[in-house]
């Protein structure tokens, strides 16, 4: 069975963010954890192979051989079937980078001596004290063992709230390998922006939903939007370098859609660049709330704080830079929240909430001649087959792009899936396998 490919986020000589396609080795219709170390063996092996000054991909790799990565495979997945009162186990277990360099983990519970890690009854076992999001066993490899060392937070340094930072929120990557056990037989594995999981046996590979063509050109764009009405307002944001605005914007954007897919309740998100004038009738429409808005006022307050470091005015201007932070991130959660309700969650372009609860009039598409293709190469695909295999919700997110230009529909099953429906003036795509 033939894979999707993945596209791998990388920074090209400029330091700008870019993307590569990689196609993984294909697998047997009945994959097994060993299958899924294969795959993640020969992705490592094209990240050395592929990095150079035109490509630096942005990932990382556990300190763990191929042979070790089989066996904690192996080992997770027996411990998926295993329960403890009754309950199946779920877990995540963590190997740190391979880059002697990194940061040094945290731990919070040391075991002395570490455990070896030979049966998968003691993931089980210590699975209920991995009570935080971001709780994690930390694997090592020693010799020809595997131990375990201990529990860590792997959010120690609290990505969302950093004091004269952005807020990126703790996204799961922490510079190494992560295995995280979700239900009987089901593991998701990643390392830096490759994530991969074996569900019913069958492997699936998730690339970053930013690397759609559609959703990376509207970040582009509303980040040059954003930025220039920041150089207009003040000074202080044109003095030095602040942060990187495209990664604050996909920041913001990934948080709405990891707190959407957390409810494991399914939902939509719909960008659209008029909603008045868009197929969409909104059960709740609300008074426009500028996400992109709020992301532009945390740029110029940060940059004032800064600028006041040293001064009287700095504490103030500090305590005012939290209080938009904090603002900024619980609304973004708020925003995603929004999808539990039935129906579309709305925004424009300019990631301004407009309303929820949307449904959207299916027949507005009829007229319309955008063609489905395929997003990377525009080659014409079938759109009864791709449909087909989706429910309500997906069919009405691709009859809405065919109807609006510039219209992107991000779409959450309750298995936590992403594809991601987008249209320009002549084409409507579909982008799977996407992860936030």
């Amino acid at each position: 069975m033939n894979l999707p490919d993945l596209f791998v986020s990388g920074l090209d000589e400029r330091g700008r963010l870019t993307f590569k396609r990689w196609g993984p080795p294909p697998v047997g219709d009945f994959a097994t954890p060993s299958d899924l170390a294969r795959i993640i063996s020969a992705f490592r092996r094209w990240v050395q192979a592929s990095s150079g000054p035109g490509f630096q991909p942005i990932t990382e790799q556990g300190a763990v051989s191929e042979r070790g990565l089989e066996r904690l495979l192996l080992l997770a997945y027996q411990a998926s079937f295993y329960t403890d009162e009754g309950r199946y186990t779920r877990a995540r277990i963590f190997v740190p980078d391979i880059d002697r360099h990194a940061r040094p983990l945290r731990f919070n519970h040391v075991f002395t001596p570490p455990k070896q890690l030979f049966d998968p009854k003691m993931i089980s076992q210590l699975a209920p004290a991995l009570a935080a999001d971001d709780a994690a066993l930390v694997v090592q490899e020693n010799g020809e063992d595997l131990v375990c060392g201990g529990i860590s937070l792997l959010d120690a340094d609290d990505a969302g709230r950093p004091l004269l930072g952005m807020p990126r929120g703790w996204t799961g990557a922490a510079g190494g390998l992560q295995v995280q056990i979700l239900a009987p037989g089901e593991l998701r594995v990643s390392e830096g922006r490759a994530e991969y999981k074996l569900r019913a046996n069958r492997i699936l590979v998730y690339s970053w939903v930013a690397s759609a063509v559609q959703v990376d050109r509207w970040i582009e764009e509303l980040t040059q939007d954003l930025t220039a009405g920041c150089s207009k307002k003040d000074r202080d944001w044109n003095q030095g370098p602040l942060t990187i605005p495209g990664a604050d914007v996909r920041a913001l954007w990934s948080h709405v859609l990891r707190e959407a897919v957390r409810l494991r309740h399914g939902g939509a998100f719909v960008v659209v660049p008029d909603p008045s004038q868009a197929p969409i009738a909104l059960k709740y429409p609300t008074e426009p709330l500028s996400l992109g808005g709020e992301l532009a006022e945390l740029w110029l307050s940060l940059a004032r704080a800064r600028h006041l470091l040293g001064t009287n005015l700095a504490a103030d201007a500090l305590e005012q830079t939290r209080v938009r932070r904090h603002r900024l991130w619980s609304t973004a959660a708020s925003v995603g929240h929004l999808s539990a309700l039935d129906g579309c969650v709305v925004l424009d372009r300019r990631m301004t909430l407009h309303g929820f609860g949307g449904t959207i009039e299916t027949g507005a598409a009829i007229s319309s001649d955008r063609t489905y293709v395929d997003s990377r190469s525009n080659a014409p695909l079938a759109a009864d087959q791709l449909l087909a295999r989706f429910g309500h919700r997906h069919r009405s997110a691709f009859h809405l792009c065919k109807a609006v230009p510039n219209a992107i529909a991000f779409v959450i099953s309750h298995d936590g899936d992403l594809p991601v429906f987008s249209s320009d003036d002549q084409h409507v795509c579909c982008d799977e396998n996407l992860s936030p």
